[in-house]
């Protein structure tokens, strides 16, 4: 099945949550622009934070997909986001 098949197919069947998506559009945004400014800011300091932003959208996208325990996973360990901050140095 194709990504448009199964989208016709939920949207013929009633299943559209239209919070979720405006949810998932307006995290996509600030994921965006949080990524934008990660590659165009001159401070490190000021990177890591908009990454922490990025990260933090990512397991909102993970909330949203309704897969818990990824989202947990992917912002509780301290050390894959040090191992981030020094790629960015």
């Amino acid at each position: 099945m194709t990504a448009v098949s199964l989208l016709a197919q939920s949207v013929s069947d009633g299943n559209v949550n239209v919070a979720q998506n405006i949810g998932f559009g307006i995290n996509a945004a600030l994921m965006i622009f949080g990524a934008l400014c990660v590659v165009s800011t001159s401070n490190v300091v000021h990177a890591a934070l908009w990454l922490v932003i990025v990260l933090a959208g990512v397991a909102a996208q993970y909330v949203l997909a309704a897969a818990e325990f990824v989202a947990v996973s992917q912002e509780h360990p301290v050390d894959a986001f040090l191992v981030d901050v020094g790629a960015v140095q």
